[in-house]
C-alpha cells in the first residue's frame, strides 16, 4: 500500500514539475524556447522562399507582435516583461536560424524541418501542460 501511495505522490510531483516548467507569465519560461523556435521557423521559411533579410525580419516581428496580441485577447495573463521577452526570443531565434541558413552549413530544408518539428513538439507539450494546469 505504501508503494502505491509513493508512486502516486511521485507521479503527482512529476506532473506538477512539468506543469510549472510551462507556467507562463515569468520573464523566461519554456514558452520562451517556443517563441525562439517560432522565430526560427519564420526565418527558415522566408529564407527558403528567397525573401530579403530586412523585410523578412520586419514581417516576422509583426507576426510575433500579433501573436502576443492574440494571447492577450484570449485572456492569457502575462507580465509586460514576459511579452517583451517572448518577442525578443522570437527575434533572436529568427536571427540565429537565418544566420545558420545563410552560412550554408548543410541542408537548409533539413534544418527547417528539424526546427519546425521541435517547435511543433514543444507546442504540443506546452498545450498539454496548459490544459492540465487549467483543470
Amino acid at each position: 500500500m505504501k508503494v502505491t501511495r509513493y508512486n502516486l505522490a511521485d507521479n503527482d510531483r512529476k506532473r506538477k514539475r512539468e506543469v510549472s516548467l510551462w507556467h507562463e507569465g515569468r520573464a523566461f519560461d519554456l514558452w520562451s524556447l517556443v517563441h525562439f523556435l517560432g522565430g526560427g521557423v519564420l526565418a527558415a521559411a522566408y529564407f527558403l522562399l528567397g525573401f530579403p533579410f530586412l523585410s523578412s525580419f520586419i514581417a516576422s516581428f509583426v507576426l510575433l507582435f500579433l501573436w502576443e496580441l492574440f494571447e492577450i485577447l484570449k485572456g492569457i495573463k502575462e507580465s509586460v516583461g514576459n511579452i517583451v521577452m517572448d518577442m525578443f526570443m522570437g527575434a533572436i531565434g529568427f536571427y540565429a536560424i537565418w544566420y545558420l541558413m545563410d552560412a550554408n552549413l548543410g541542408d537548409n530544408i533539413l534544418l527547417f524541418l528539424m526546427v519546425l518539428g521541435i517547435f511543433i513538439a514543444l507546442n504540443i507539450r506546452g498545450f498539454v501542460a496548459y490544459t492540465k494546469r487549467a483543470k
